[in-house]
């Protein structure tokens, strides 16, 4: 008797461990049902489960361990696999050139399949064992951001990029962590069979994922056929776009005496792998040439601060708070890491300036620098400028 009671705990145990991993992940209906679940079952073990030692005690934790390992271990059957077609390769080549934008890119929606497969694809075993945490957060935020308009922007530059470049030129759009994967299109491209690829990779600097995909590249897809390649180097050394941002604000029309202007970069942490020690150099000089156009708009050198984005609020506080004491009316939070911040980027800034906004400041949040002409010049002139070097050296390749 008290062994099959055993038994019974053991089993409850478990399927409340993957309950609460359904609950994390899951949406809508699902995560509803789940809540009613594990409220049935917390019912169940307050009424009839008797913790009367530690070896009935160890038993409901072993058994929930079991199952926050079967829930999370079942997760992995819904990552998104790209299935290849099997298409053949054409016998002529293509006298065009192929160009394939890159970008970081996030699902437009919460998706799990997709979010997987972008968890995944990082080696950080940390990642993994708390990937069901890192979807919940996911999913709150698309619950109360909407969608991500990050696709919207990646769509125009490859549409008026395109415009541009025309003849000659076929262009392909993709993504780091959304669809259509780079992986998907450079097979694409490796069928239609191009003389000349190149390849633009659409970061501001060189991150670790931009040397993930420069690596790859290279060494498991396209020098396996017989075409030539050449990688676009990062935007971080533009001219044009740190002037784009500073005309930005100048159009804003505001008193530029009364104007303070926070520049948000990329997460650093000096313990962090993750983090190319290069591309925060490089983010470093973007923003210094930002600052610079600004000053030479007008703008005082004093009013214009430098923040990580995903810095304590404290860092940010005290930046608005040294602003604030110069007698500024509004401040200009400008991130400058991507074509536009991530959604998590997003929430996470208008919930600051929600909180701030009893305050008798104006803030004015810039996404990000996507959204401008300068960005497309600066993609075709570099396009169009490798494309006439000696495609014969192969010394331009990262």
């Amino acid at each position: 008797m008290e062994f099959s009671k055993s038994i019974e705990n053991l089993c409850l145990s478990i399927l409340f461990g993957i309950l609460l991993i359904i609950y994390f992940v899951a949406d809508s209906h699902i995560e509803r049902i789940s809540i009613v679940c594990i409220t049935i079952l917390v019912y169940t073990f307050v009424k009839d489960i008797k913790i009367k030692n530690m070896y009935s005690l160890s038993i409901v934790i072993v058994g929930m361990i079991i199952g926050l390992f079967i829930g999370g271990y079942t997760l992995y059957t819904f990552e998104y696999e790209h299935k290849d077609q099997s298409e053949n390769i054409s016998i002529e080549k293509n006298q065009n050139t192929a160009v394939l934008l890159i970008f970081d890119g996030e699902p437009m929606r919460y998706n799990i399949p997709m979010l997987l497969h972008n968890i995944n694809r990082k080696p950080n075993i940390k990642d993994k064992l708390l990937m069901p945490y890192a979807l919940y957060s996911y999913k709150r935020i698309y619950e109360e951001a909407g969608i991500s308009r990050y696709i919207d922007t990646t769509q125009r530059i490859h549409r008026e990029l395109k415009n541009r470049l025309d003849h000659g030129y076929d262009v392909y759009i993709s993504c780091l962590n959304n669809t259509p994967y780079y992986s998907q299109m450079v097979q694409l491209i490796i069928k239609g069979n191009y003389e000349k690829i190149v390849v633009a990779p659409v970061f501001l600097t060189e991150t670790k994922d931009y040397e993930y995909i420069v690596h790859t590249l290279e060494v498991e897809n396209l020098y396996k056929t017989n075409d030539q390649i050449k990688f676009i180097p990062p935007l971080w050394d533009s001219e044009k776009i740190p002037r784009s941002i500073a005309k930005k604000l100048v159009n804003t029309e505001y008193k530029k005496v009364e104007t303070g202007i926070i520049l948000m970069g990329s997460v650093f942490e000096k313990m962090d792998r993750s983090i190319n020690p290069k591309a925060i150099q490089q983010e470093r000089v973007f923003m210094d040439k930002i600052k610079e156009e600004l000053i030479s708009s007008g703008y005082e050198e004093r009013k214009i601060k430098f923040v990580q984005m995903r810095s304590k609020k404290e860092e940010i506080e005290d930046s608005i708070q040294q602003l604030q004491q110069y007698g500024v009316g509004k401040i200009f939070l400008i991130g400058v890491d991507d074509i536009i911040d991530k959604i998590e980027d997003q929430h996470y800034i208008k919930d600051f300036i929600k909180e701030k906004n009893t305050e008798s400041i104006d803030f004015e949040y810039i996404k990000g620098w996507g959204n401008t002409n300068e960005v497309i010049e600066e993609l075709e002139f570099r396009i169009r400028l490798m494309n006439v070097d000696d495609w014969s050296i192969d010394d331009s390749n990262v």
